[in-house]
């Protein structure tokens, strides 16, 4: 399915609080919206995406290689 972006109004606080759930549950918060909207049509939700988890890499802000 496409996606599309929109905009929606929301008050900013609730939406502090929907961005610092997504962050620790590690959901991307469009797949989140969409399953509780979908939810609530009584649709079956898809799987939530998870975002990987950053892992160190070993190169320096510049991009070269540190020397370990």
């Amino acid at each position: 399915m496409e996606r599309k972006t929109t905009s929606i109004k929301i008050n900013p606080e609730l939406w502090e609080e929907v961005k610092i759930n997504c962050i620790r549950q590690k959901i991307d918060i469009s797949n989140w919206l969409e399953n509780i909207i979908m939810e609530k049509l009584g649709k079956p939700a898809k799987k939530p995406y998870q975002k990987e988890e950053k892992k160190p890499n070993n190169h320096s802000e510049w991009g070269k290689t540190k020397i370990l």
